[in-house]
């Protein structure tokens, strides 16, 4: 029983861990996005 809930645990934490991975990669994804849309914007202008 122990051994059971010990791994529905380690399963919980490594689908949050890959959750916040995501997460982390998303924000990093629009910043680049939000850098390269500001610098087009200003190189129309």
């Amino acid at each position: 029983m122990k051994i059971a809930s010990a791994q529905i645990l380690i399963a919980q934490s490594m689908n949050i861990m890959d959750r916040v991975r995501v997460s982390h990669d998303f924000k990093k994804m629009t910043h680049l996005n939000f850098v390269f849309y500001s610098f087009f914007v200003n190189w129309e202008d």
